[in-house]
């Protein structure tokens, strides 16, 4: 069986100062879980931080990047790295398909939870769900959401 911890991984834009899933991170271990944490720049990387996922045999993957978008506006159409690389849904999907079979997927990325990734993940990879935002978001909205969305689940969970 799986344990239920968080394997986030994170990967935003050069520059930009908000970490919400090193945030994250840091709020687990206050709640003392142990997450697991990683930043990458490029699908090399990113690989390398699923394989890890899949070894560690933690339950829940929460990704932090941005949903790559046409026009702010626009549902997204696959996840951007930081060092400008972007990865559709169906590759996505193929890159999550050994690690994510009866697990959680928490997408914290704007736009990028729609009906295309929910198509494109869920049933070809075998995971339980996806949890995220339809449109943006803003990082104070961001932050507080998976707060409480963690407390709340492990709260829960703790009782079962």
């Amino acid at each position: 069986m799986s344990k239920a911890e968080v394997f986030i991984i994170e990967s935003l834009n050069p520059g930009e100062d908000h970490f919400d899933g090193k945030m994250l991170s840091d709020f687990l271990k206050m709640s003392h879980k142990k997450p697991k944490y990683r930043t990458v720049r490029n699908i090399t990387e990113l690989k390398a931080a699923l394989r890890a996922f899949k070894e560690s045999n933690y339950r829940y993957l929460h990704i932090s990047a941005h949903g790559a978008v046409e026009r702010t506006g626009d549902p997204a159409w696959g996840l951007s790295l930081s060092n400008g690389q972007t990865i559709d849904f169906k590759a996505l999907s193929k890159l999550l398909k050994p690690c994510l079979i009866k697990k959680r997927l928490f997408l914290s990325s704007c736009s990028m939870v729609n009906m295309n990734c929910a198509k494109s993940i869920i049933k070809p990879v075998g995971c339980y769900s996806i949890v995220g935002p339809t449109t943006t978001i803003g990082f104070d909205d961001c932050a507080v959401f998976w707060i409480s969305l963690y407390h709340l689940m492990f709260k829960i969970e703790r009782k079962k």
